[in-house]
């Protein structure tokens, strides 16, 4: 199976995500692998195949196998993300990513600029339930726009999603 997964890894690189997919896929369900890193992968996979839907189930079950692995909460958030039916659900897994491997506290900060984005476009307002309840320096504040605004964010851009991932 390891030959499987080395080539979906490679498929994935060369952008070449149905490959992925079939191998992956191949090497969870035919030879029994059963290891989060790659549900991560075959998530990632499916996303970038348009299937989010499916992708959920994997990354559901990346982060049910391995409880500390960041990428897994990484992929979980972007999915949910993708879908937009479950932003809470995508920044509590996102800040999990960037908590738990700092290498993701770009695609979090990312993420909140831009439902921010989104929220302003839209003319609501931000979700107070989605700022953080305090900053590193102990300063508190009732919304996301506040908080990204001190961080020098402007919240008129018009791209959506933007992530980093490692």
């Amino acid at each position: 199976a390891m030959p499987l997964v080395e080539r979906a890894i490679a498929y994935n690189a060369l952008h070449q995500y149905n490959d992925a997919v079939i191998d992956l896929d191949k090497a969870i369900k035919v030879m029994g692998w059963n290891e989060a890193e790659m549900y991560r992968l075959l998530a990632k996979a499916l996303n970038e195949n348009h299937l989010s839907r499916s992708a959920l189930y994997d990354a559901e079950a990346a982060v049910n196998l391995d409880p500390k692995n960041a990428g897994a909460y990484n992929t979980r958030g972007q999915t949910k993300a993708m879908l937009g039916d479950d932003v809470d659900g995508a920044l509590a897994d996102l800040k999990r990513a960037a908590e738990l491997d700092p290498r993701y506290e770009p695609s979090y900060q990312e993420y909140m600029h831009a439902l921010a984005t989104a929220q302003a476009n839209n003319g609501d307002k931000p979700s107070a339930a989605a700022a953080p309840q305090a900053d590193a320096s102990g300063n508190s504040y009732d919304s996301l726009d506040g908080w990204l605004k001190t961080k020098g964010w402007s919240i008129t851009s018009r791209q959506i999603y933007i992530f980093s991932i490692p």
